[in-house]
């Protein structure tokens, strides 16, 4: 078994600071662009499917060699769920419209409590992981039982809805079929969050990262051209297409392009051959980790700290804000490293696995 993919730790890495700065002040560049391509940005966001593919990917190499492969899933699914439980648990101390800080649970809906914990995350980034436990449940026990082309195929298949409900195929499905009642229905929006994040992201890229990991071999050794020329000119259709079907301007985030340009992506990745990253593999993934996972939240601290909401930090505000956010997950990355050296003896998935 391979052990070391030099491209999967500087995507994870480059990936996790382009999501910390891309919360702290949306990138200009992409507004600028937005306006000579419409929908490039959302285009962009392959850099998402690309970290369900990695995440994919990387849980079937390891529950494929594992001495104990339910041990390892099980492993892992608690690692991530104690991970996410914890970050739920603070909400409560930061969102200041929870029970802890408003003392009561009148003051807003059972809903709005359950809602942030079991479909859009308790913080910004973290709707990422909900859906990725369940593939990452699905996709092993389809592949230990022989069912992954079938489950597959329904992944595909629930992409093609998601495209039809949130997505560029909409505006032909409300053609043929009109003002269907759905529409209306009080909970739309809930079931549209719903779409995208397991049929339009979790579940088709977790699967795809289990079919590369599956034929790894097969997938590197592909003439480069067999992917490269379909995502292109699948996406400039795709764009083209929009500009028409979308004069006012495309209002999903979701593109049929994101799965070859996904796989592109990681076809790339997986043929990085670098040596100069191996020696800061560990501590690289280890700082990706708690990138993604804390950086919301020292985020808005800091914007607190500042003494303006989020939206309103000035220029100088912002890099000040950069700084600090990212000074401090430097230094929580080698606290907790010191907790686990002190603490927590060294088995199974940990964060410096």
């Amino acid at each position: 078994m391979r052990k070391y993919y030099p491209g999967i730790t500087l995507f994870k890495f480059a990936g996790a600071v382009m999501i910390v700065l891309a919360h702290i002040k949306p990138f200009p560049l992409n507004a600028v662009l937005n306006t000579y391509i419409p929908s490039f940005s959302v285009l962009c966001s392959v850099v998402v499917s690309g970290f369900y593919v990695m995440a994919g990917f990387l849980a079937c190499k390891g529950w494929m060699h594992a001495a104990q492969p339910k041990k390892y899933i099980r492993q892992y699914v608690m690692w991530i769920g104690r991970v996410y439980a914890l970050f739920c648990l603070l909400s409560f101390f930061t969102d200041p419209h929870s029970v802890v800080r408003t003392g009561s649970f009148a003051y807003r809906s059972l809903q709005f409590y359950i809602e942030p914990f079991l479909v859009v995350g308790p913080y910004r980034q973290l709707w990422f992981i909900p859906p990725l436990i369940v593939a990452i449940v699905l996709g092993y026990w389809a592949e230990r039982g022989r069912r992954l082309v079938a489950a597959g195929a329904l992944a595909l298949l629930g992409f093609l809805v998601a495209a039809s409900v949130i997505g560029p195929l909409q505006i032909i499905v409300k053609h043929m079929l009109g003002d269907l009642t759905i529409y209306r229905y009080k909970h739309w929006m809930l079931v549209q969050i719903l779409v995208y994040n397991y049929l339009a992201y979790g579940f088709p890229f977790v699967f795809a990262g289990i079919f590369i990991a599956k034929w790894e071999k097969r997938f590197v050794e592909l003439n480069k051209w067999w992917l490269l020329a379909p995502a292109l000119l699948w996406s400039i259709a795709e764009l083209a297409v929009i500009m028409v079907l979308y004069p006012g301007g495309y209002p999903h985030q979701m593109m049929l392009a994101h799965l070859p340009l996904t796989l592109l992506l990681f076809y790339g990745l997986l043929n990085v051959t670098s040596q100069w990253v191996q020696p800061y593999h560990g501590y690289l993934r280890r700082l990706s980790i708690v990138l993604f996972f804390a950086h919301w939240p020292l985020i808005h601290f800091n914007a607190w700290l500042l003494g303006f909401p989020l939206t309103l930090l000035s220029p100088g505000q912002t890099v000040l804000c950069i700084g600090l956010t990212f000074g401090q997950i430097i230094l929580l990355e080698r606290v907790i490293v010191w907790l686990q050296r002190k603490y927590i003896p060294s088995r199974g998935i940990a964060l410096n696995s």
